[in-house]
């Protein structure tokens, strides 16, 4: 029996789960699929420093010949 991949729900509660955290960020992107948070306070090169994401989309390479599957990605780097 196969387990059912419901990736849009789990792309919604990580999404909701950013959201909360959002005071003193930037969204950068938040369209569907992906959704990322940058710091207000800029690095030495003046770019915004990376906070977090999540993207809902196909794997960049399969995991498997010739198998391509939905996937999702997030990634945290808080500020030290």
């Amino acid at each position: 029996m196969k387990k059912a991949r419901d990736f849009g729900a789990v792309y919604a509660r990580l999404h909701a789960i950013l959201a909360r955290h959002v005071a003193g960020l930037i969204v950068q992107a938040d369209y569907g699929k992906e959704y990322t948070l940058v710091t207000s306070k800029p690095d030495k090169a003046g770019k915004p420093l990376y906070f977090a994401s999540v993207r809902l989309g196909t794997p960049p390479l399969p995991r498997v010949q010739g198998e391509r599957g939905a996937w999702i990605k997030y990634t945290s780097h808080p500020p030290a």
